[in-house]
């Protein structure tokens, strides 16, 4: 019955103003996430790339192409699902550029349980020997979005191996982890 009565100019705007809502503005992202400007942009151009079929979300073999990206290896499939499951916020099978966001904030906000960081470095021991090494703490480092180049990586490496052997064991992991977390 309101229906009726309803203008149409108005109700058009508030369609408008439900899109709108559906694609927050960069700097309501901002605000919420922690990220500055030039992280967001850096992040949607990164979504823009694999967000392939240019429908502004990522479904699930966009979303591996870009672990694939950013770990430099295939992702486990149960790791997948679990990580997938957890972005797809309001559960429609895909996700938008706002639940990415969400998730990257997440990320570097909350601090890691034991499990998680267990569950961490067996996804980067890409050759399961219980260890990692240079080539993997590399992948990792850019999986976090951090930049190192040979000499910082070289050098975090020696930082993190406290029984200098070459090698990062879990323990050693566990402990660079929390740090990380903590800044």
């Amino acid at each position: 019955m309101w229906r009726r009565n309803f203008p149409k100019d108005a109700a058009s705007r508030i369609q408008e103003i439900f899109k709108l809502n559906e694609r927050p503005p960069t700097h309501d992202l901002e605000s919420r996430s922690g990220f500055d400007k030039k992280e967001l942009d850096g992040m949607k151009d990164v979504f823009r790339y694999f967000d392939r079929d240019q429908n502004r979300h990522l479904d699930q073999k966009e979303l591996k192409e870009l672990f694939k990206y950013q770990v430099g290896s295939q992702i486990h499939e149960q790791n997948f699902q679990t990580v997938f499951k957890k972005m797809d916020l309001n559960s429609d099978g895909v996700i938008s550029f706002p639940e990415f966001v969400s998730h990257q904030s997440s990320r570097n906000k909350e601090l890691p349980t034991t499990k998680v960081i267990h569950e961490n470095f067996a996804l980067f021991d890409r050759n399961e020997d219980g260890f990692l090494n240079l080539d993997e703490v590399r992948h990792l480092l850019l999986y976090m979005g951090e930049e190192a180049g040979r000499v910082d990586l070289r050098q975090l490496f020696v930082a993190v191996d406290s029984d200098k052997d070459g090698r990062i064991t879990k323990k050693e992991f566990h402990k660079m982890m929390r740090d990380y977390f903590k800044r």
